[in-house]
């Protein structure tokens, strides 16, 4: 069966996707859901020796410590680790059938080109050194003429990142390139209000007062999912408070002190008047005038956003903003934003502002406040988001295949890419939504039959490092991220043949500084690094499940001089800071999808089945709908709509959600169910190319139109 990038979409995305693959997969969850209904008929595991193996879930940064309970060294099931600083003792839906993708039915087994450029281009099979030969050509080209060479790395902080910086560094343009993901988005505003270079930072959830989150979906997949459940799960008995800035009622507004349900599009406006009210009962930090070089500019801007006007704007009540605003100030506190795995960052703007909040009120470099990470260094190559890199610059990107669980329009991506001429090229194990924008796919290693390592996860306050050793043997035909990146490019040495060494050069690293403790793979344990004799032992230890962690944060010993407002960000408040417009006709669209469950490349078949029966999660294809929004267009439950943006049109079916609020259309981003016909429904890709792609690199909220199909 010959695939085209248009397939590749529809068979990531879950579409058709049993007529992909072999039945196998596919009659066994047949199977799964006759056997659910009869237990006697449900089949017995394979006799052989039980045993468990300490290892991680890389489906995403977080990188949750697991136990792997194994028959004849096949793992049949994950468990969290109790008391394991990685995890914190809890795993997602996702990171409990993490143990299935080595066998994924989409998973690669050899190299694959596409043939064009164009959705029609075919997908074939390509000798490993045939598609080397030309990467490698297109490198030499792109390095001959001066233009950039690019590495696009979801899963920052690892071994391997440290490398492509080093590979990068052979090339007179080159860019280091990091995804657009919303959990670290408020430390990056910090950073980019800082005056020099400011030091990588975390947030010291476990011992702060109140939590003021813009949209952050703090309960339901941010960060690890143990910390944040052990951090809010008893808020009473540690006197925390979580006030949660949302239009749509999450599983995290649900579970806040307090929910501020702001109109979308107003956030700015929200966060200004927060400010507002903490300047005009000086409530800010003392000596904050003197602090910050631009407060008086940053007074007169607060002051025109008093709660009272904002109330109407944004639909929120005086009395919830002020009330923020003082659980704020009683620090110490926290204010970050962020966004669903699928609907991306809030404007810069608001993100700036959110930002501003952390310094007006001393949260930064104090504990229970922003703190900086102990051991930060300079990289060979300094990091990059996606949408500040220039439009049409990349002739040739190699995009790493570890996933963020995060989404991104491929309309961002394409516009960084040089028209025409351009080189993509994908390292991952399975075919994903990502594969549809690669030339040349070449297969890596799966969760559980590779090496791979994890860095310090976004938002942690203390840096960390783990080895991620091989459960299952090498898969056949697969490429080593570090042998391939010799082989492509005649002027690098990456100074180590394979991951392997790689990792054993990165544990020596840690040995040689004599800092930071290892955690054995239960969580029992503690050894500091300077009693360790030798970097041997230290691999030793990480490598049957251990981890590295760092003693402690740093609090007040480095300065970092900070100015409350981003060079330019009165010109974006204006659009930053009214609603979006709705009417019988016009509604506002916002992606929706969980973290890591984006793409039926990236998560077990069986989460896909789960997803279909049990309604805990909206499918792909899915559009939640206010049953006033419904009535006012017209629509009725589980009806088929036309969804029209400025970028286009494509059907969904519609499902009433009370907790949505009215003229806003969620649209959920996730797989489609099994076999569901080609273009019957919205795919991952057709909604997040619905969205409208905003200057700063935005997508969150579009205007659109919503029509029954007659």
């Amino acid at each position: 069966m010959k695939l085209t990038r248009r397939d590749v979409l529809r068979f990531a995305g879950g579409s058709l996707l049993g007529t992909l693959c072999t039945p196998l997969p596919w009659k066994l969850l047949d199977d799964t859901s006759i056997w659910t209904q009869n237990w006697s008929l449900t089949p017995t595991l394979p006799r052989g020796a039980m045993t468990s193996r300490s290892t991680f879930c890389t489906l995403c940064p977080a990188g949750c410590a697991v136990g792997a309970r194994c028959v004849n060294g096949v793992p049949f099931a994950f468990d969290p680790v109790p008391g394991h600083p990685l995890g914190g003792g809890a795993l997602c839906p996702v990171g409990l059938a993490a143990h299935h993708m080595p066998y994924h039915p989409l998973r690669l087994d050899g190299p694959q080109q596409f043939s064009g450029k164009g959705a029609d281009g075919h997908l074939s099979p390509i000798a490993m050194q045939d598609a080397l030969a030309k990467i490698r050509a297109a490198l030499a080209s792109a390095s001959a003429s001066g233009a950039t060479v690019a590495v696009l790395d979801q899963r920052p902080g690892r071994a391997l990142s440290a490398l492509y910086q080093q590979f990068l560094a052979t090339y007179p343009s080159r860019a280091y390139i990091t995804a657009p993901a919303a959990t670290d988005e408020t430390i990056a505003a910090l950073a980019a209000l800082s005056a020099g270079t400011m030091p990588e930072a975390g947030f010291d959830l476990e011992h702060t007062r109140t939590i003021l989150s813009f949209g952050a979906p703090l309960l339901d997949g941010w960060g690890h999912p143990g910390r944040m459940q052990a951090v809010l799960g008893d808020r009473a008995a540690r006197n925390v408070k979580l006030v949660q800035i949302e239009s749509h009622r999450s599983r995290t507004a649900a579970g806040a002190d307090l929910w501020l349900p702001v109109r979308p599009g107003t956030e700015a406006a929200l966060a200004l008047s927060i400010a507002n009210v903490i300047v005009r009962e000086s409530l800010y930090a003392p000596g904050a005038e003197r602090s910050f070089p631009d407060f008086a500019a940053y007074r007169e801007l607060v002051m025109r956003y008093h709660p009272h006007p904002v109330s109407a704007l944004a639909g929120v009540s005086p009395d919830a903003i002020v009330q923020a605003a003082r659980a704020l100030a009683n620090g110490p506190s926290i204010a970050l934003s962020g966004g669903e795995a699928a609907a991306g960052s809030l404007p810069q703007a608001v993100r700036s502002i959110v930002a501003g909040l952390n310094l007006l009120c001393g949260n930064v470099g104090r504990e229970g406040g922003i703190m900086y990470r102990a051991g930060s260094s300079t990289p060979v190559v300094p990091a990059s988001r996606l949408q500040d890199v220039p439009d049409h610059s990349i002739r040739v990107l190699i995009m790493d295949g570890a996933d963020s669980g995060e989404a991104f329009p491929s309309t961002l991506l394409e516009k960084k890419l040089v028209p025409e001429n351009s080189v993509v090229v994908l390292l991952a194990p399975t075919i994903t939504i990502r594969s549809a924008m690669a030339d040349y796919l070449i297969p890596t290693a799966s969760v559980l039959d590779g090496w791979d390592d994890l860095g310090t996860v976004p938002g942690a306050v203390v840096s960390s490092y783990a080895v991620v050793a091989p459960v299952l043997p090498a898969r056949s035909g697969v490429a080593d991220p570090v042998s391939f990146l010799s082989a492509v490019s005649g002027s690098f040495d990456a100074g180590v043949k394979d991951t392997q060494e790689l990792l054993r050069r990165a544990v020596d690293g840690i040995h040689a500084g004599k800092r930071g403790t290892i955690v054995s793979a239960d969580g029992a344990t503690r050894t500091a690094v300077g009693s360790m004799a030798s970097g041997g032992e230290v691999w030793d230890a990480l490598g049957g499940g251990g981890c590295w962690i760092e003693e402690t944060p740093t609090v007040a010993s480095r300065s970092v001089r900070f100015s409350l407002l981003a060079a330019g960000v009165e010109a974006d408040i204006a659009e930053a800071a009214h609603p979006l417009t709705s009417d019988s006709r016009n509604v506002v669209l916002e992606p929706v999808g969980m973290r890591g469950a984006l793409s039926a490349g990236a998560i077990s078949p069986i989460m896909s089945k789960i997803f279909q029966e049990s309604n805990l999660r909206a499918v792909g294809g899915s559009l939640l709908l206010n049953p006033a929004t419904a009535s006012a267009l017209g629509v009725a439950d589980r009806s088929v709509v036309t969804v029209r943006t400025a970028q286009g049109s494509a059907q969904a079916r519609v499902f009433m959600d009370p907790m949505v609020m009215p003229g806003v259309a969620r649209a959920a981003v996730g797989p489609l169910p099994n076999n569901t016909p080609a273009g019957e429904e919205l795919g991952m890709a057709a909604v997040l190319d619905l969205c409208t792609l905003r200057p700063d690199g935005t997508w969150r909220y579009t205007d659109a139109t919503i029509e029954k199909v007659s």
